[in-house]
């Protein structure tokens, strides 16, 4: 029997028991055990690791990334690039489909969900993460993307802050978000008011700007951008 298994689209089953069929209890108490693992969702222990656990416990699951290269077990028994990996005293490999998969990821504490038609997983709750991802919104045709800059130092008085964002090919056509950041303690939001600090992206970098003799150096910034790409 194969160690692959794709849920929820009709065009591939998950295994069933054909009639006679020699051991059969094995067919059967796999289907139970993962029906009983994915119930109501599944729970990831990670999303973006490569090398094979070295001392899975049965039951875990982790979410194979979308790219890099595969290492251990998981290279060796054939598993794919994006396939979810359970341990059940070995490992079977869910290849996501359909539109109702969702995840829990526990070291991160966020919820996702998959999508067919990008072939993507999403989240479901805002992230203040320096890892680009698809929000699960579109803007038009265009995806819309979030990234978070963390502790940028803040300008000096009457000075500028270039920070790179490292996003490939934002899209400046189009609105970017800018949500509420932070000097330490003091929230301020965007647009600033006449006089205090202003902001800018354009293809490379995160601009402020500080128009008053105000030094905000000792402070530091977090800024989360939403952005479509070309």
């Amino acid at each position: 029997m194969t160690n692959l298994i794709k849920l929820t689209s009709a065009a591939t089953p998950i295994s069933l028991l054909s009639e006679g069929q020699a051991s059969g209890e094995i067919t059967q108490n796999q289907m139970n055990n993962l029906f009983d693992l994915f119930a109501g969702g599944i729970t990831l222990v990670d999303r973006d690791i490569l090398a094979t656990p070295g001392s899975p416990s049965n039951g875990e699951a982790w979410l194979i990334p979308a790219s890099g290269t595969i290492t251990g077990d998981w290279s060796t028994d054939g598993a794919a690039l994006g396939d979810i990996a359970v341990y059940l005293d070995g490992w079977l490999y869910v290849r996501p489909a359909g539109y109702s998969l969702l995840a829990f990821v526990t070291d991160e504490k966020i919820l996702i969900a998959y999508s067919e038609v990008e072939g993507e997983w999403f989240p479901v709750q805002e992230l203040w993460s320096t890892t680009e991802h698809w929000t699960g919104r579109y803007d038009g045709a265009d995806k819309v993307y979030s990234k978070t800059l963390r502790g940028i130092t803040a300008p000096t008085a009457s000075a500028t802050v270039n920070t790179a964002h490292s996003i490939t090919g934002v899209n400046l056509t189009k609105m970017i978000r800018v949500q509420p950041f932070w000097f330490d303690n003091l929230s301020l939001c965007f647009p600033a008011p006449a006089g205090s600090v202003d902001h800018q992206v354009n293809g490379t970098n995160f601009i402020l700007a500080n128009n008053v003799a105000f030094d905000f150096s000792g402070w530091s910034v977090d800024v989360r951008l939403e952005y479509t790409k070309t």
